[in-house]
């Protein structure tokens, strides 16, 4: 499945973005955790190299406990600080908060000894739909930043008081130009970080079940009611999965054809809204080819 798309105002953000990390003094890295390897840009590398970053596994009541843990140890043991967060958990605001303290002690050790107290500034990122604005409005207490599920509700750059000593800038959700790697450009598809309006929601909805069938068969086949009688029937790949689940979901035409818009549709929704269950479509010990 190719996909591609980098609208315009992307560009101009990247751009922006390069000028503002000039006057932050540190990178808020917010990461899906559903799709953790998709969710970094490598756009990003160009300009925060220079700066300390706290990555953010965002919505992690999204998958299993264990396998969000797995990333963390994983990034952990690349050096990156890191806090596994829901969005809106208040133990998680204050794990966060401590992280950034300790990230950017020497500047407020440095002005502490000067008998000022420092204003940390810092800056959100993330690839569209990742949850920027629900952490930062989490850590501020309230709704400062437009919030939604799907791709680039926040257009413009904004500071948000998060405390007396913090500022945040939220930025827009940024995709890199070009996808190198067509399994992980599939995946921040399915998290919804690309316009659905470009998309092929049929060949989407394949690519999901194909994913599903090889690792998370049992919850499928349980959510969509599938039987080992079905499968028996009509066979167990990705295409008759999908006919199965429009024939037990009643997504038919009149003459009972199987509606594959409808259902591709609805297979893309129930994963997005976790109602097949807690599934990852990265895991920690996987690897990708660029």
């Amino acid at each position: 499945m190719n996909i591609q798309w980098f609208p315009g105002h992307m560009t101009k953000t990247l751009r922006q973005m390069k000028e503002d990390i000039k006057c932050v003094d540190c990178i808020v890295y917010i990461l899906d955790s559903r799709a953790v390897a998709a969710s970094f840009n490598p756009e990003f590398l160009s300009f925060v190299k220079d700066k300390p970053v706290l990555y953010i596994l965002n919505k992690a009541d999204m998958v299993e406990r264990e396998d969000i843990d797995a990333w963390k140890t994983r990034l952990e043991n690349e050096g990156k600080s890191v806090v596994i967060s829901q969005g809106n958990s208040k133990k998680d605001v204050a794990e966060i908060i401590e992280k950034l303290k300790i990230l950017n002690k020497s500047k407020i050790e440095k002005f502490k000894n000067k008998g000022v107290n420092a204003t940390v500034r810092g800056m959100v990122i993330g690839i569209p739909n990742s949850g920027k604005s629900t952490v930062i409005n989490s850590l501020c207490g309230g709704k400062k930043t437009k919030t939604g599920n799907k791709a680039g509700v926040t257009r413009g750059r904004q500071w948000v008081r998060i405390s007396e000593n913090l500022d945040l800038m939220d930025t827009p959700g940024t995709l890199s130009p070009r996808f190198e790697n067509k399994t992980l450009a599939c995946h921040t598809a399915l998290i919804g970080s690309i316009n659905d309006v470009i998309l092929d929601s049929e060949e989407l909805a394949f690519e999901l079940v194909a994913f599903l069938s090889e690792r998370y068969l049992q919850k499928f086949c349980q959510y969509y009611k599938i039987t080992k009688e079905q499968i028996f029937e009509h066979g167990q790949t990705p295409a008759d999965l999908i006919k199965i689940a429009c024939i037990n979901r009643n997504c038919l035409k009149k003459g009972g054809e199987c509606d594959y818009e409808r259902i591709s549709k609805a297979l893309i929704d129930d994963f997005r809204n976790c109602r097949i269950g807690k599934l990852m479509l990265e895991k920690a010990d996987d690897v990708f080819d660029s």
